[in-house]
């Protein structure tokens, strides 16, 4: 038997339950009086506060009653689910112990090797495509043979392809940790004498990477949730140190992604000290893979308590946790929504792409992968337009040697341009116009506003109010402007030597901007729900 209010576990013959009193079998025969508040427990002498109607010790009541003459002349306290909750999650929050990381050492063990599995298959398909793609563009040359060659003719250890970018550099690049690029030239060359030195920042925000480190993660949640299935004791406790450990093992990974090359070379035209590398951030593979452990296998151990539930679980677990809930399914519910139709979409105009690619670019070898990157498209346009429908603005930006420009584009204000941007801006309107995108993404907007009201409507079935209704939309803004940040994209070049200079280029959303926008947005049309459910009421 399980508590109604919190969620706690009691013997079928128990009549109140353990944790916070609440009356777990109908209330018949006996009639109550409430009299005053007791100081201590009746039964294990724990000191009470004045208001406490339960004993935080041992669950008795710290509330008087008799047994009334006819009918019931008073009535059981009122308690606070959220409450309850709160000091029950309060309570038992606290850092992981010894034990908890002993626990936690299997289900990121089973993590790792899901994501080796996942992230080898990735590298697989990642260098057959390159190879095709390289064959096509350079008409059947080999690029590993002419690096070979160059090797061979400067007597410089030239790294092969297959260890410039590895099984590590997959595993990073899949958790949105961005490498660093960097190379210094220092020397003597035809004549000229002096160092060049570069660095380049790329972040890669393909969405579809996400699936990688979801799933592995998932998996290993699901291995820590059976352990504990059928309660929810321990399961935050198992969560941070599984999240800690994992994020402890990517940050070794990192370690060992990308490559350092160092090589002298000593020729008649050149004397040159070349360095050349790749790199990721220590700290910054730490925090992603606790975050997303944290996230990931949190799922999976919400997957093994109920699966059927899921996410719903949350709403007996922890406060507010239908709000929690309604936020994560909102999302899900969307994103996915828009990626069936732009997988059905986009499958529609498979030959007219395959000709294009056949023809135009002559990428004759990569027609035969095209559904995989059918998906990749539909999964990145749909994190897009997702953000378009929440009010967001796409940007995109240059900046070379100081020479700004920028296009921006949102669906009610329509396009606007700054420098260099200003000259694209005519033909981006006219192909945006003939394809009636406008309209399509005007209309698009009845997608989330019909899950605003859908999950502001459940959250009031549950009883719950304006608060409930705030932390759904700050819990859904959050979840939006991490998938915001995550999947922005560009470069950042700078040289420094001969010919100083630097480069940028970026485009996607504003990851604060979006928070604002989809918390007000969610707020209101989650509110319009909670209201129609007091209308049907009442």
């Amino acid at each position: 038997m399980y508590c109604k209010a919190c969620g706690e576990k009691s013997i079928d013959a128990a009549n109140y339950c353990p944790n916070d009193g609440t009356l777990l079998l109908p209330l018949t025969a006996a009639k109550f009086n409430v009299a005053a508040t007791k100081h201590f427990c009746p039964d294990c002498g724990t000191p009470g506060k004045g208001d406490q109607n339960y004993c935080q010790s041992c669950g008795s009541s710290m509330t008087q009653f008799s047994k009334g003459r006819s009918g019931a002349q008073g009535s059981l306290p009122t308690i606070n689910k959220e409450s309850l909750q709160a000091d029950k999650l309060l309570s038992t929050v606290k850092l992981p112990s010894m034990d908890s990381f002993k626990q936690a050492i299997m289900p990121v063990i089973v993590s790792i090797l899901a994501l080796i599995i996942i992230s080898f298959s990735l590298l697989t398909f990642s260098k057959e495509a390159f190879d095709t793609l390289m064959a096509d563009v350079a008409d059947e040359a080999d690029l590993s043979y002419m690096i070979e060659e160059i090797a061979d003719q400067t007597g410089a250890d030239i790294p092969a392809l297959d260890k410039i970018f590895g099984l590590p550099d997959i595993i990073m690049v899949s958790h949105f940790v961005h490498p660093g690029l960097y190379a210094s030239f220092d020397g003597e060359m035809y004549g000229e004498e002096g160092e060049v030195e570069t660095s380049v920042d790329i972040w890669s925000g393909l969405f579809i990477y996400l699936l990688v480190p979801f799933i592995a993660l998932f998996i290993g949640g699901v291995v820590a949730g059976y352990r504990n299935r059928n309660t929810d004791k321990g399961l935050l406790e198992s969560n941070l140190a599984i999240s800690v450990l994992y994020g402890l093992a990517l940050s070794v990974i990192s370690l060992f992604a990308g490559v350092s090359f160092s090589e002298k070379i000593r020729e008649d035209a050149m004397n040159l000290d070349i360095k050349l590398g790749i790199d990721y951030s220590f700290f910054g593979s730490l925090f992603t893979g606790f975050i997303m452990a944290f996230v990931f296998a949190g799922l999976g151990m919400l997957f093994a308590q109920n699966f059927r539930k899921f996410t719903g679980n949350l709403s007996e677990m922890i406060p507010y946790g239908e709000a929690v809930h309604q936020a994560f399914s909102t999302m899900v519910r969307g994103v996915i929504l828009l990626f069936v139709l732009f997988v059905i979409f986009i499958s529609s105009k498979l030959d007219m792409a395959k000709d294009w690619a056949t023809y135009e670019l002559g990428l004759q070898g990569l027609i035969d992968k095209i559904y995989l990157f059918v998906i990749t498209i539909a999964a990145q346009l749909s994190v897009y337009i997702w953000n378009l429908i929440h009010f967001g603005n796409f940007t995109f930006t240059g900046n070379e040697n100081g020479d700004p420009g920028s296009i921006s584009y949102s669906v009610w204000s329509g396009l606007s341009a700054n420098g260099e941007g200003e000259q694209e801006l005519f033909f981006l309107e006219k192909g945006l116009e003939m394809m009636d995108i406008p309209l399509y993404l005007k209309l698009a907007f009845i997608i989330p506003i019909l899950l605003f009201v859908w999950a502001g409507y459940r959250i009031a079935r549950k009883g719950n109010g304006i608060i409930e209704l705030a932390v759904f939309s700050f819990v859904y803004a959050i979840l939006l402007a991490g998938i915001t940040a995550i999947t922005d994209m560009g470069f950042t070049a700078e040289l420094s030597g001969f010919d100083s200079g630097k480069m940028e280029m970026a485009w996607g959303f504003s990851g604060f901007g979006m928070f604002i926008r989809s918390f007000l947005f969610a707020f209101l049309f989650s509110y319009a729900g909670s209201w129609l459910t007091r209308l049907r009421q009442s």
